[in-house]
């Protein structure tokens, strides 16, 4: 396994395009899966334009996860600041040009093109998908896992689940050879 710089969004809706980037989340691993670093940030939207992009599932969602009110405070930083903080947290730890993992790293790179483009070419051209690994090995999602749509857990559950799949192969590949 190569070292990745794992990405999520939480975004307003699924278009790159019309809706807007809410929270992002990212965290490097080395070959290994452990966290070299983590960047988190909240990006801010005045509450009427807010409302206006969130359609009856993503306002109900990101109303109980608690992102449409973290989106408010004063802590949330704005677009432009997200995107340059985000450009140099990669390049100061040197975490450019390597593959972006995730969920569905194609939707969150569509987001990035749109609306981050620079922050977008930072990453290796191809991607990690863990959505295609479940389907690829006719793996279920652990049905006890909680579904926050918060980018920092859905970034942590993921890794912990690479992580436990390693080390099934692993042990697999060490019984193949005894």
């Amino acid at each position: 396994m190569q070292e990745l710089l794992w990405c999520d969004l939480e975004t307003s809706g699924l278009d790159p395009i019309l809706d807007v980037i809410l929270e992002v989340g990212l965290v490097a691993t080395d070959s290994q899966m452990n966290v070299q670093g983590e960047w988190h940030g909240i990006i801010h939207h005045p509450r009427p334009f807010l409302e206006s992009k969130l359609n009856e599932v993503t306002q109900r969602m990101h109303s109980d996860n608690g992102l449409i009110s973290d989106c408010q405070c004063s802590h949330a930083l704005i677009h432009c600041e997200a995107y340059d903080s985000i450009q140099r947290w990669i390049k100061d730890h040197k975490f450019d040009k390597r593959r972006m993992a995730g969920s569905n790293p194609s939707f969150d790179r569509g987001f990035l093109k749109a609306q981050m483009p620079k922050v977008e070419t930072l990453f290796q051209y191809s991607s990690f998908d863990m959505n295609t690994l479940y389907a690829f090995f006719s793996i279920e999602k652990d049905k006890n896992r909680e579904e926050t749509h918060r980018a920092q857990d859905d970034l942590t559950r993921d890794i912990a689940q690479l992580k436990r799949y390693l080390g099934y192969y692993h042990r697999a590949i060490g019984l193949a050879h005894e």
